[in-house]
């Protein structure tokens, strides 16, 4: 397993030697969650090359900058890369200006970061664990149902066995990718501005929480509050930077929506490509 080559841009870059291999021509490129920061360095750096782009709860701080509210894994990155440079020549006026607007932006990311997971953790106090139970983890069906659960809709079995390893009496193994590599593609993000491509945003929102239930209702409602608010934000800069971008909202979604909410989520796609050029 390769220890480097999981930013952003590398990730687009392998997507789209992918699309080029099998002689695609500019596809509509779809992505979830994470995928998001590969198509917003898609949609930068092959614009075009690809018809559109459709962010299935994907279009979040790392795929789609606000330097207003900044988000905490590209600002923390951004602040290493600005130390760094601070090595060549420490006393260097504007490198030094350069550091304190760094620590300044991501002081303000960081407390939004710090206030969801407080949040989270609020309204799930006094619930236990949704841990798999050893019957679950005796075999792959058993297990994508316990997953299923967790998901709000039934993943492919073929994607539970592409991520974990079989274990030597046929149940689930190890983690396939080691933690380096998400620790590596969240160091990767970047700020990305929305590109200047066709632009669908499937966003389940208000969102229902795949997070263990508390015992706290009002601390519950109220992490519920803070994140349909972090979403609306995102929604509203997406907005702002792309303004002809469709947003679909589905209320009540899970984010891995296109399993919760398969039909809705098929629909919008569909109409966005036959509305395509």
């Amino acid at each position: 397993m390769p220890k480097n080559g999981y930013d952003a841009d590398r990730l687009a870059d392998d997507v789209m030697a992918v699309v080029k291999a099998l002689d695609i021509d500019r596809p509509i490129l779809a992505g979830h969650s994470i995928a998001g920061e590969e198509l917003s360095a898609a949609g930068t750096h092959y614009q075009g090359k690809i018809a559109g782009l459709i962010y299935l709860d994907a279009a979040h701080e790392y795929a789609i900058y606000d330097q207003n509210r900044g988000a905490y894994h590209p600002d923390l990155s951004h602040l290493s890369a600005q130390i760094s440079r601070m090595h060549n020549d420490p006393t260097d006026k504007s490198q030094m200006t350069k550091l304190l607007n760094e620590v300044s932006v991501l002081q303000r990311s960081l407390g939004s970061e710090l206030a969801g997971i407080a949040a989270d953790d609020a309204s799930t106090t006094g619930a236990p664990p949704p841990e798999p139970t050893p019957k679950e983890l005796a075999s792959f069906p058993a297990f994508r149902c316990f997953v299923s659960a967790q998901l709000g809709g039934v993943i492919p079995e073929d994607e539970i066995r592409q991520t974990f390893a079989t274990s030597a009496t046929g149940g689930i193994g190890k983690q396939k990718a080691p933690a380096f590599v998400y620790n590596a593609i969240l160091e990767g993000e970047e700020r990305f501005h929305a590109p200047d491509v066709p632009i669908l945003d499937i966003v389940p929102v208000p969102r229902t929480s795949d997070l263990p239930v508390g015992s706290d209702e009002a601390k519950r409602q109220a992490a519920d509050a803070l994140h349909t608010r972090m979403q609306e934000q995102e929604i509203a800069t997406l907005q702002r930077q792309q303004p002809s971008a469709k947003i679909v909202r589905i209320p009540h979604g899970h984010h891995f929506v296109f399993l919760s909410n398969p039909a809705e989520v098929v629909s919008a796609m569909t109409r966005f490509g036959e509305q395509l050029p």
